[in-house]
């Protein structure tokens, strides 16, 4: 049975709107203050009834009457301005947030693979997800993954047989390029530490199910073609990876794009032969709609 999946970057990445985690939030504040109100309310009615009764403080209770009467008011427009701001919050927060970053057309016996800020890979079978509807915007995955607080997923990889390679571009212009199989566990292992090197800033992670060439753009507005045999695999997830790109002082890795996504003019100008290397600075000719890819 072939299954789509869709992957929302909801405040990071989630299957869920933020609004409604948002709309619920406020939707609770008030209801503790309309809770509050109502009380107040309700005790100002009783007192109003025991003051009737008696002719001796028929003054005391028309103003009894008049707080309840103006309790009842603010608890009015309280509930309107509650109702109000949750649909603001509510429309503003969708508006924001909600979008689809990844798609995917696959079959429901693989597994996703989510790789996170925190080194940490989450693994779950398609199968164990329910079937959603195109409505819906899905599963919170990590409630449902049990992910760390403050965690967000980076990226989603899905595969079959775990073949292929995760490309880890790290700020400094090194690459480690880790097997898939090396994620691969025999006991159904639902979450795996160390799943890339913490040593310093990642720049970009790129799953590849086979060997193809990479754009590599630079801050400083250089880029290179590199193909990815030229850069040697790592057993070890956590490796720092090998030297890919040169770089100066406060310079880093802008992006990584296959190749083959852009329309350069002169692609030879920017293929390398050797790594590490620094690339070409881009062209006029290059920097047109293709290269906004990048």
């Amino acid at each position: 049975m072939a299954t789509r999946v869709l992957v929302v970057a909801v405040i990071g990445m989630a299957l869920v709107p933020a609004s409604v985690w948002v709309s619920q939030k406020v939707d609770e504040t008030y209801r503790v203050s309309i809770e509050q109100a109502e009380q107040k309310a309700e005790d100002a009615a009783e007192k109003t009834d025991t003051t009737d009764k008696s002719a001796e403080t028929s003054s005391k209770s028309n103003k009894k009457k008049s707080e309840a009467t103006e309790s009842k008011n603010v608890l009015e427009q309280l509930t309107d301005g509650a109702s109000s701001l949750v649909t603001s919050v509510t429309s503003g927060a969708k508006q924001m947030t909600d979008e689809i970053v990844q798609q995917v057309e696959t079959r429901n016996n693989v597994e996703a693979l989510f790789f996170t800020d925190k080194q940490q890979v989450y693994k779950v079978r398609l199968a164990e997800l329910e079937d959603g509807k195109v409505a819906q915007m899905g599963i919170f995955v990590p409630g449902r993954l049990g992910m760390d607080e403050g965690e967000n997923i980076l990226a989603m990889v899905i595969t079959g047989d775990y073949s292929g390679f995760v490309l880890f571009f790290f700020a400094s212009g090194k690459c480690a390029k880790i097997p898939l199989s090396s994620y691969a566990t025999k006991q159904n292992r639902r979450k795996l530490l160390k799943a890339y090197c913490d040593k310093e800033p990642l720049a970009k992670l790129l799953y590849l199910p086979e060997e193809t060439e990479l754009a590599i753009r630079t801050s400083a507005s250089r880029m290179l073609l590199v193909g990815t045999a030229q850069i040697a695999a790592k057993a070890t997830r956590d490796s720092q990876g090998v030297a890919v790109v040169t770089l100066k002082k406060n310079q880093t890795i802008a992006s990584v794009v296959p190749a083959d996504t852009l329309e350069l003019a002169n692609p030879h100008r920017y293929r390398v032969r050797s790594l590490p290397a620094t690339g070409a600075l881009i062209r006029t000719e290059d920097e047109g709609e293709q290269m906004s890819l990048l």
